[in-house]
């Protein structure tokens, strides 16, 4: 049974699947499974894999007979692993050469490991490309104070692929596959709600790649988009009220208040359709314990929560859209 196991969601990754995966199986340390899956891509992904599964008895792949998306993905991987430790390693991405060496000198101690990465910035095809160390990681364990506070600062809870979780600890956490966004802050959260002990490793271990060119639009509805940032805000209020700590709160609804507001300006609505949008916000309860938690100083946000209080929701509505 392999140490840990290793989870590559694939799809429409052909140009860069062979440096994700060289970077993987050339590690010093070899007691690891690679799982790739393949999530129905519809370029050679496929081919790829089985490739590297031939050549090496480590990698197993796993063919979706249908797209699915990243959760279901991850989810997958999960169901399949066999190792003690569970990584995530996105298939445009790639590790360091002391990516396990290093971890496997502090896993066994805590229950979730974070770890450095670098900010690999290049172009589609790679005639340019530029590293730099990210600032999102910072020196700090469970034993020290504010150690919560410090790390949701560093976006501890933003993604998968720079952490290392025990897998007896995931137990049936999954991915939510039916957000198409937050998924891995949701997934994070409800982790980190059954641990005892956490510590950073402050080394760049993983290169999370780039491309400034392309440009991701989402066709999600408003309601979906509602829908979301509500299992956010609910996700983040339970875990801040675990651990009843009032600047944790604070520090934790700054991210689902910004969720609310990020989704409702993507939806790109006009008119009827965005003035209803606007009081689905106003009036929902959680938006304004989140509001409430924050304790907004600004003229504007007391306002906000003043108008919704004698609801007077015309006026919160016009206070809210002018913050976004």
């Amino acid at each position: 049974m392999p140490k840990y196991s290793i989870i590559v969601p694939v799809y429409k990754a052909e140009k860069t699947i062979r440096k994700c995966i060289d970077s993987i199986l050339g590690q010093r340390y070899g007691d690891f499974e690679l799982i790739l899956v393949d999530d129905c891509s519809p370029d050679h992904c496929l081919a790829i894999c089985m490739e590297y599964q031939m050549a090496d008895e480590r990698v197993a792949v796993i063919h979706q007979q249908q797209n699915k998306g990243v959760s279901a993905a991850r989810n997958a991987g999960l169901d399949a692993a066999k190792g003690e430790y569970i990584l995530f390693v996105d298939s445009d991405d790639f590790v360091a050469e002391n990516y396990l060496m290093t971890i496997d000198a502090c896993s066994g101690k805590y229950d979730l490991l974070e770890f450095g990465h670098y900010d690999y910035l290049t172009d589609p095809d790679e005639a340019s490309s530029e590293t730099k160390k990210s600032a999102m990681c910072c020196n700090t364990d469970s034993g020290q104070e504010n150690a919560w506070h410090t790390l949701f600062m560093k976006s501890f809870f933003a993604s998968p692929w720079n952490k290392v979780y025990s897998k007896a600890r995931i137990g049936d956490t999954r991915f939510d596959e039916s957000c198409v966004c937050y998924e891995d802050f949701l997934f994070n959260i409800h982790y980190c709600e059954g641990i005892d002990s956490f510590a950073v490793i402050d080394e760049p271990l993983y290169y999370y790649r780039q491309i400034p060119s392309v440009n991701h639009v989402s066709k999600r509805q408003w309601g979906e988009r509602f829908a979301i940032s509500h299992k956010v805000a609910e996700a983040t209020l339970k875990f801040a009220a675990k651990h009843k700590d009032e600047k944790m709160e604070r520090y934790l609804c700054c991210y689902p208040y910004g969720a609310y507001l990020v989704e409702l300006r993507a939806a790109r609505l006009s008119g009827e359709d965005y003035r209803k949008a606007l009081g689905d916000v106003i009036r929902n309860d959680l938006f304004h314990t989140v509001l409430t938690a924050i304790e907004p100083k600004g003229k504007k946000m007391k306002l906000l929560l003043f108008f919704k209080s004698i609801r007077f929701y015309h006026l919160a509505e016009f206070v809210l859209a002018s913050l976004c």
